[in-house]
């Protein structure tokens, strides 16, 4: 006789059992994972959108102590920028001073979860910190092609200074200079050195005062020795090496400016002088300059007026001269209209003159643009100086040979 297949009921409905629990296992199972792959996504955007909010509150803040506002507005103006631009409004936002130029900035918040509460947990803390600091800018992003002569900065300075400086042909500064800048009832004179040479060379600056100057106790920069007996100045400097430069200055209280500082080299018998008899003498025009060595055609220099020179360029960079061009009004006149306020390059010496000249940048300075003419004869552009501080650059490197009033601001960590 044959066997039946069928199989009793009892079985089957353990089988089923089985399977059903099998399946609520498995449904369960992929709720979690839902729940975790959401969650866990909402707590990562939710980090992010915290980290930027942090990122941006401590440059605002490091903004604030390099302006020279204190420490109280720089943690106010943190603060508020963290709550501005976090997602969920944060539980707590503290504000550090680790050092003098630096600000740390952390926050907290609380993000509610969506699928999680099914399992018990409802919410989940997220946390983000970022610090800046601040410091000399050595290297600058998005600087406006537009060189300038450092001699023009400190007569310039402010919306009282307004001035109109000509774009114009270029002509060669010595190698060795020497300019004043009347400060109150003090005079500082600036010395700078080049070696437009092709060798090294050791050099000895000297400037012996008149009569009626009276050296400030000092003020001597760059290891310059007074001796008070024969009223000189000296400095001293070996192996410079080709195209490489030395500035010093320093400060007296005298009637008037006139003064001449003497130069000997390792290579030649000859002494040099630089005299300076007046306040902020003329030396070089604004200029026109390419930053990436000879590639920059008015299509080039279009972009870097209205946006800026997207690359660093650092104190000991050497920019070449460019023409001036009349397509380029409209550029400037979108820079003016957009943004103003422009970082501009300094030098402090040439070499050729002009087109094709070479431009030693020596630091930068924010310049605010009030009017322009590309058009007429002689070119020109007019605006003042200003201090300023800058998100993109650098405080490593050479130092700029002066304090020309831009900072960088910088995330440490």
């Amino acid at each position: 006789m044959a066997r039946s297949s069928v199989e009793h009921p009892e079985k089957q409905g353990k089988e089923a059992g089985a399977v059903s629990i099998i399946a609520a296992f498995a449904i369960f199972s992929l709720l979690a994972v839902t729940a975790l792959v959401i969650d866990i996504g909402l707590l990562y955007q939710e980090r992010r959108q915290l980290q930027t909010a942090v990122d941006a509150a401590a440059l605002a803040g490091a903004i604030d102590l390099a302006e020279g506002k204190g420490p109280e507005q720089a943690q106010a103006a943190a603060q508020l920028y963290v709550l501005q631009n976090s997602n969920v409004a944060p539980n707590q936002v503290s504000v550090d001073f680790p050092e003098a130029n630096e600000i740390s900035v952390t926050g907290t918040t609380t993000r509610n979860l969506m699928i999680a509460p099914i399992f018990g947990r409802k919410n989940s803390q997220v946390k983000a910190s970022a610090s800046a600091g601040f410091g000399p800018a050595t290297s600058v992003q998005n600087l406006v092609p537009i060189i300038v002569p450092i001699e023009q900065v400190a007569s310039h300075t402010g919306a009282g200074n307004i001035a109109n400086f000509e774009l114009g042909e270029d002509r060669p500064k010595e190698a060795f200079t020497k300019t004043a800048q009347i400060e109150g009832d003090r005079i500082k004179y600036i010395i700078n050195y080049i070696n437009s040479g092709n060798s090294a060379e050791d050099i000895t600056i000297t400037d012996p005062l008149s009569e009626n100057a009276t050296y400030v106790e000092g003020s001597a920069t760059n290891g310059g020795i007074y001796n008070s007996e024969t009223r000189t100045l000296t400095w001293t400097f070996a192996n410079i090496a080709p195209g490489d430069n030395r500035t010093v200055s320093f400060y007296v209280q005298a009637p008037d400016v006139n003064n001449t500082a003497y130069l000997k080299t390792s290579s030649s018998s000859k002494t040099i002088t630089a005299g300076v008899s007046g306040n902020n003498p003329q030396r070089g025009f604004f200029w026109l300059c390419d930053f990436n060595a000879g590639s920059g055609g008015t299509p080039d220099l279009d972009s870097w007026i209205r946006s800026g020179y997207p690359e660093d360029v650092s104190v000991g960079f050497v920019a070449n001269g460019e023409g001036v061009r009349a397509s380029l009004n409209e550029a400037l006149s979108a820079r003016q209209q957009s943004d103003p306020r422009v970082v501009l390059p300094l030098y402090n010496f040439t070499e050729e003159g002009g087109s094709p000249g070479k431009y030693h940048v020596v630091g930068f300075a924010e310049f605010m643009i009030t009017g322009f003419d590309l058009h007429g004869q002689p070119k020109a552009v007019s605006g003042y100086f200003t201090t300023g501080t800058v998100t993109a650059g650098s405080s490593d490197g050479i130092l700029p040979t002066d304090d020309f009033g831009v900072t960088v601001v910088w995330l440490t960590s």
